[in-house]
């Protein structure tokens, strides 16, 4: 489930000068910019409490390798993408 979650791109932040904003040249036209498409999410995780709910089943599961005969493989991508989230969240 959390791989069909896409990851999210932010913009670069804007570069600072002693804390503000560095200055822009405002003499360059400003170019219309496109509209972006909204950002693509899953049914399941249209609420931020559905996906914090989401990583934490899958983290508990995934504490219990053993028991449910896990691979390395699926663990590893598992752990993968539960650091994903977890950054995020």
């Amino acid at each position: 489930m959390l791989i069909d979650y896409p990851v999210r791109e932010y913009p670069e932040p804007e570069p600072l000068v002693n804390g503000k904003p560095a200055k822009k040249d405002d003499k360059k036209p400003k170019k219309k910019k496109k509209k972006e498409p909204p950002f693509p999410l899953p049914e399941w995780a249209t609420e931020l409490e559905a996906v914090m709910k989401q990583v934490r089943l899958i983290d508990q599961l995934s504490k219990q390798s053993q028991e449910l005969h896990l691979t390395k493989d699926f663990l590893s991508t598992v752990d993968e993408q539960l650091k994903r989230f977890k950054k995020e969240i």
